[in-house]
């Protein structure tokens, strides 16, 4: 049950001021992390284009389309919400918009995609 409890995971994301008037369909996402920085000092593990980590094969960038696509004026902010869920036997991701609107929990408990352990 340990593991489980560890890998379960959320973040707030912020990303102000849209540059133009567009609409959202979806919002990307990068995987990275530092491995026990006090143990690894400058291990890090990359999807993002720029800096991703070299023959990595095991992790991928992420989709995370939105149910309804998102009119976003000029100069609004963007707050999105993500969540990793753990299993006994997989791992989904959830996620929400808060600003400029609010959406459902898209994925909730993994019901439309999921990760097998």
């Amino acid at each position: 049950m340990l593991t489980l409890l560890v890998n379960i995971r959320s973040i707030c994301i912020g990303h102000p001021h849209a540059k133009a008037y567009h609409r959202c369909h979806w919002a990307p996402n990068n995987v990275g992390t530092v491995l026990l920085p006090e143990l690894c000092a400058g291990v890090t593990l990359n999807t993002h284009p720029p800096t991703h980590t070299s023959n990595m094969f095991s992790w991928f960038p992420i989709f995370f389309p939105l149910r309804e696509p998102m009119m976003l004026p000029a100069g609004a902010d963007v707050v999105a919400h993500m969540w990793r869920g753990c299993g006994k036997h997989k791992v989904w991701y959830e996620w929400a918009v808060s600003e400029p609107a609010i959406t459902p929990i898209h994925n909730p408990s993994g019901r439309s995609y999921w990760v097998g352990l």
